[in-house]
């Protein structure tokens, strides 16, 4: 019997090649990433707003958040008079939101009411309004911050890779220089608001910036007014 030792190297090297082209493209092939949103998992939130009616044309209504076990946290407040709006207690913000041409790209434009929306600023009278809120993409998340001092509105671009919902927090702070008993003093505003545009909502800010320790919300503690 006669061997072909030429045909067995022949074999040898083609097996060689298909063997070493396969674990190459084994090595090429990665697992696809596992997409998830990371803003919205557990739907820790519920937002609502309810109403109170108190008679003689004069209803409050306040925005709640509602967690899971039933704790509550108040958020925004319009209360109304003769079916007004009353600008001078009233706390909440406006909230607009639009596609861009960028992909996973929004724009966004708030606006904060408050008691301070007509205060003329100048040295004397100081307002600062801070806007803070979370992008992702498919890898990573962080918080931007946007601010202004001459304006209650604040313009922005956000991304979201799994859509147009937004959490954030917008913090308005007022400055007012007086004198009380012959000595200089400042008046000072804060008002804070968590900002966002779907219902159930795990917004990040309650935890980050320590929202919800002073905001328990209950129906027995609520002051109403006679007049």
């Amino acid at each position: 019997m006669k061997i072909n030792f030429s045909k067995i190297i022949f074999l040898s090297i083609v097996i060689l090649f298909s063997l070493t082209n396969s674990c190459k493209k084994e090595k090429n092939v990665k697992p696809e990433r596992l997409k998830r949103d990371r803003i919205l998992q557990d739907s820790l939130y519920r937002r609502e707003w309810l109403e109170i009616d108190y008679g003689n044309d004069r209803i409050e209504r306040i925005e709640v958040y509602i967690s899971k076990s039933g704790d509550t946290i108040t958020n925004q407040y319009k209360p109304f008079k003769n079916h007004q709006i009353d600008t001078l207690r009233s706390e909440f913000y406006d909230l607009e939101i639009s596609k861009t041409n960028k992909e996973n790209i929004y724009k966004g434009k708030i606006t904060i009411h408050s008691m301070y929306d007509k205060l003329e600023l100048n040295e004397k009278n100081r307002k600062t309004l801070d806007f803070h809120y979370v992008e992702q993409n498919e890898d990573s998340i962080r918080i931007t911050s946007k601010k202004s001092k001459s304006s209650d509105t604040i313009e922005f671009e956000y991304e979201n890779a799994y859509g147009n919902h937004l959490q954030g927090i917008i913090i308005q702070t007022v400055e007012r220089d007086t004198i009380i008993k012959n000595e200089e003093m400042v008046n000072l505003f804060m008002l804070d608001l968590l900002v966002d545009n779907i219902i159930i909502t795990d917004n990040m800010c309650l935890e980050i910036y320590e929202f919800k320790k002073n905001r328990p919300y209950n129906l027995e503690k609520l002051k109403i007014e006679f007049e």
